[in-house]
């Protein structure tokens, strides 16, 4: 059976690394991209969608209505993070990490429950996100995160047949905003967890 897997942001840091990985082993592979499209690559259809908003995640669907059919896996890897003082934030920016954090993956997932061939969901979050603590610079993101983790718990009891894993992930090697010394990962060893926690290995 063709294996078709959707990976959200999959033009970014690790989003590349999973076209990469997913491509090598034979899927098809549907790559969102924001804007800026990349290079053709052999088995894989690049979709643009701008998830900034509830209608741009609506058109992307409806766009794409008939290439995301039969998708037997996401990775919801689309996620902007917005790195700001707690001091200086202001409640657009927990609006607007909300909406770009939540609503996309939310929605897509739901879409492709509804044909009844997701088998699998792998979403990315940020290592730690599931303890409370304060933040310094990355509160509204936080808060986002923390919420898809609550809503695909809850959708994983809701949905039994599709299996949802979540996956926490340090700060990446190259990524704009570094992690504390020592405790990056490469995107390419995150990148492989993805895969494995698809159960194809």
């Amino acid at each position: 059976m063709e294996k078709k897997i959707l990976i959200t942001g999959a033009s970014g840091l690790l989003g590349r690394e999973l076209v990469g990985i997913f491509q090598e082993k034979g899927f098809e592979v549907l790559a969102h991209y924001a804007h800026h499209r990349p290079r053709r690559v052999p088995r894989v259809r690049w979709l643009r969608g701008d998830f900034r908003t509830l209608s741009g995640i609506s058109r992307f669907l409806r766009r794409n209505r008939v290439s995301l059919q039969k998708t037997h896996y996401l990775v919801n890897n689309y996620g902007p993070i917005t790195h700001r003082a707690v001091k200086d934030l202001r409640g657009r920016d927990i609006l607007e990490d909300f909406s770009r954090n939540v609503l996309p993956a939310f929605e897509i997932t739901r879409h492709l429950l509804e044909g009844e061939d997701l088998k699998v969901v792998v979403n990315i979050l940020f290592e730690g996100a599931e303890r409370i603590r304060a933040y310094r610079n990355i509160l509204s993101y936080a808060l986002a995160k923390h919420s898809l983790l609550i809503v695909t718990k809850s959708l994983s009891r809701a949905y039994r047949a599709t299996r949802f894993e979540n996956l926490f992930i340090p700060p990446l090697t190259g990524a704009k905003i570094p992690g504390p010394r020592g405790a990056s990962r490469s995107p390419v060893e995150m990148a492989r967890e993805v895969f494995r926690r698809t159960g194809e290995t």
